[in-house]
């Protein structure tokens, strides 16, 4: 007497998803076994290539296939490097001092440090990963809930059908492995429509800690997340409205101009003087070392470093060896990763 059958997270069912879970495959027999039955699936967080990967291995027939706006007004947007933004922390938690808030980071060690440094700081934090055991885990959640604790670090293993609907905040203090993550992750504040912050930190070395927890991956699986992390790059790196390609990234079209909610098109990041010259300059470096090196290293080159490496490669003779030598390596290399972004330069083979 089966008459409905409803998948939930059936973005898990897709190779192409960004929670390929193969288990999930094993749902397609429900269409076999109950071949006159509604079936239906949901998901928050599905690009045009998944909805219909969804259908085929569900095999929907002529499915009617519904998508919401993935615009969230209330939810304002930051980012920024970490070591450039983690410094105004104290000030930021100070603002919502008693408000309900997430903060997710990469590994078990940086939830457990930061965890630790909030509530030396007086805060109400609690720690939530992996390495914590089934009652640890439980206790720590329904504290939350319960609003016993104000701020939950965590992996990205919380938050799965939590629906907190006064969550103040979500901060992301290292990147993400998928702007589906962060659509996600950061959807968790404002449920209740009243507005809330979304602050996402990265540091170069985000990418290569998610490459390595994604190296035993399958082939295909791999060549998909490896794709939703080039995406991500490109958002994090990205100088242009923050809420415009979330909601791109999903296959909707967005006509509203400036957003007004995020750093961007609120006017709240600096800017450095002649950036076309600086953006020349970088771009001139790239094609001076044959484009065969990273950007670490065409930032050496042009703060003028001495490093060994380079005088090996004679990079210290070239014309643009310290051409941006006044300016901060770090800075350097923000620059690039925004040329990046904005596609006037590509990261490939080995060595990006």
């Amino acid at each position: 007497q089966i008459a409905f059958i409803a998948i939930d997270e059936a973005h898990c069912i897709s190779a192409w998803g960004h929670d390929f879970r193969p288990e999930y495959r094993g749902l397609r027999q429900l269409r076999d076994v109950f071949p006159d039955v509604a079936m239906h699936g949901y998901t928050a967080t599905a690009t045009q290539a998944v909805r219909d990967d969804i259908a085929v291995q569900l095999g929907l027939r002529d499915p009617a296939v519904l998508v919401g706006d993935f615009r969230r007004k209330n939810l304002q947007y930051h980012g920024g490097r970490r070591q450039l933004v983690l410094t105004r922390f104290p000030g930021f938690f100070d603002r919502f001092r008693g408000d309900s808030g997430i903060v997710y980071a990469i590994t078990r060690r940086e939830v457990e440090q930061t965890a630790t440094a909030l509530q030396q700081m007086g805060y109400a934090a609690l720690p939530y990963h992996a390495g914590l055991t089934d009652q640890e885990r439980t206790r720590h959640q329904n504290a939350f809930l319960a609003e016993q604790v104000d701020c939950m670090v965590a992996t990205v293993a919380f938050g799965m059908g939590i629906d907190k609907s006064n969550v103040r905040y979500v901060i992301h203090i290292g990147m993400p492995k998928s702007l589906e993550n962060y659509q996600q992750e950061s959807g968790r504040a404002g449920r209740d429509g009243v507005e809330a912050e979304c602050w996402l930190i990265y540091s170069p070395g985000d990418s290569m800690t998610w490459r390595r927890m994604m190296s035993d991956l399958p082939p295909e699986a791999l060549k998909s997340a490896e794709q939703s992390l080039d995406a991500i790059e490109a958002y994090v790196t990205s100088v242009t409205c923050r809420h415009r390609p979330l909601v791109e990234h999903f296959g909707l079209t967005w006509n509203d101009g400036p957003c007004n909610a995020c750093d961007v098109c609120l006017d709240q990041l600096e800017t450095v003087a002649d950036s076309q010259v600086i953006g020349q300059k970088i771009l001139s470096c790239v094609l001076r070392v044959n484009e065969k090196f990273g950007a670490a290293h065409v930032a050496n080159v042009l703060a003028g470093s001495s490093e060994q490496r380079i005088v090996d490669r004679g990079h210290h003779e070239l014309s643009t060896w310290g051409l941006l030598k006044e300016f901060r390596k770090r800075d350097i290399r923000t620059w690039i990763d925004q040329l990046v972004g904005q596609g006037f330069l590509a990261k490939e083979s080995e060595y990006h």
